[in-house]
């Protein structure tokens, strides 16, 4: 007799795609529960913030994008990928001295996982891993070394 409480596997199998699964995981294990490492409140200076993914110290994923948690940046979901791989969104807010770059890089690799659908189809090619790599490789500017 199976048991009614006990999860559902929620693994693809031949009858379902990615974008199943995605939608599966997001809805059926995380439900309305987001993920956040840091609860320090914000105060806002922007827009009011979409309904949280993920949410860091100084970043979020939303249901629109990556969203700094002031309201005074947003990157909306069809735009992760854009210019790559000749400029990205890394490479451009590492420049920045105002933000922290690890965790704006986590905040887009969680973001292009959660919000795949939305990234338009020619750009898919630029999702592959070792575009990704390079990518968080040339975010983190060069620092000088410091005289012993």
């Amino acid at each position: 007799m199976s048991n009614p409480q006990a999860p559902r596997d929620s693994r693809p199998t031949k009858d379902t795609d990615a974008a199943d699964f995605r939608n599966r995981i997001r809805v059926e294990i995380r439900g309305k529960r987001p993920i956040i490492l840091d609860d320090t409140p914000v105060g806002c200076h922007g827009e009011e913030l979409a309904p949280l993914l993920w949410r860091g110290k100084q970043w979020a994923v939303t249901n629109l994008g990556i969203e700094r948690l002031d309201g005074g940046y947003i990157i909306t979901a069809d735009r992760l990928m854009e210019s790559r791989p000749n400029w990205s969104w890394p490479e451009h807010m590492g420049l920045k001295m105002w933000c922290d770059i690890d965790e704006f890089i986590t905040a887009w690799l969680v973001a292009i996982v959660l919000l795949r659908d939305a990234i338009p189809q020619d750009q898919h090619e630029s999702l592959k891993p070792d575009l990704i790599r390079g990518t968080i490789e040339r975010s983190h500017p060069p620092h000088p070394k410091l005289s012993e």
